[in-house]
């Protein structure tokens, strides 16, 4: 199933330094392979991202729903990161770096 304009639509309004729509169609399928056999989570990524765009889920809950369910998948938290506002970012579990903008908390 390819991804429809709206789940490219959400991946662009997070975007920042030039990102493309072939970028953002790049991410979904990098996140649509990564689990393949689990389509549950593949399900959940993209609910959340429909529920952000709907405005149903603020920015530090997107980001603390995305750490736990990527928790694995440290490559797919880099990927969605150069996709945020600059300043932003979904901080790695022993990443020593601080941040002063908005990161995931966990819940």
């Amino acid at each position: 199933m390819e991804p429809t304009p709206d789940e490219i639509d959400v991946q662009m309004s997070l975007r920042h330094g030039g990102k493309t729509t072939s970028d953002a169609l790049a991410y979904i399928w990098q996140v649509k392979d990564t689990f393949r056999d689990q389509r549950e989570n593949y399900d959940m990524f993209r609910m959340l991202m429909f529920n952000f765009k709907a405005k149903r889920i603020d920015q530090s809950t997107l980001y603390a729903r995305l750490k736990k369910l990527f928790k694995e998948h440290k490559n797919l938290i880099i990927g969605f990161n150069t996709f945020l506002p600059l300043g932003d970012k979904i901080i790695l579990d022993g990443d020593v770096e601080a941040s002063t903008s908005s990161t995931a908390r966990d819940y």
